[in-house]
């Protein structure tokens, strides 16, 4: 189930004399396409349904996930009325959305709402961070735990909570 990259949709528009007319205009359609990349999700953009191939290509190099074209092995797109998933197989050897693997870290999340509070957890060496998550390197689990502890102490706690949602140190 292809996906056109352009669709007519119906338009008003305002007239010299201060009318309103009915006109078709041909836009973008614009849908969220996931890559997954080893059967990991690693990001969701919103692209235009055309030369997703290239999209593909143009994502990884620039995410330094892959180095060159031949780094990608194949790719799956599946089409679904929600948007697109691209499958894209990569040398196993490359390490994808894993950032983090192989140490110690506390990783900080707001998942997705600026609004409300961080959270801190800590996070094993075998997991990774995902991408675009903020985290802290730490020598062992026993240091990641006083950072969270730290954090949540309530002088840290009342800072936070004082800070209007305007401020930059609240983002």
């Amino acid at each position: 189930m292809a996906v056109s990259a352009i669709t007519e949709r119906e338009a008003h528009k305002w007239t010299a004399e201060g009318g309103l007319e009915r006109e078709r205009n041909f836009v973008a359609e614009e849908v969220p396409l996931a890559l997954i990349y080893n059967g990991e999700p690693f990001s969701v953009m919103m692209v235009t349904p055309a030369d997703l191939d290239d999209f593909v290509l143009g994502f990884s190099l620039t995410e330094n996930i892959i180095k060159v074209r031949q780094d990608i092995d194949a790719v799956e797109f599946d089409f679904s009325d929600k948007g697109i998933s691209a499958y894209i197989s990569v040398d196993k050897s490359i390490i994808t959305p894993r950032e983090g693997v192989g140490v110690h870290k506390v990783v900080i999340s707001k998942n997705g709402n600026r609004m409300s509070k961080s959270v801190l957890k800590y996070a094993e060496p075998k997991y990774g961070t995902g991408h675009n998550a903020i985290w802290i390197q730490t020598k062992d689990k026993k240091e990641a735990e006083e950072i969270i502890n730290y954090y949540n102490s309530k002088e840290i706690t009342r800072l936070v909570l004082s800070l209007n949602e305007t401020s930059p140190a609240n983002g």
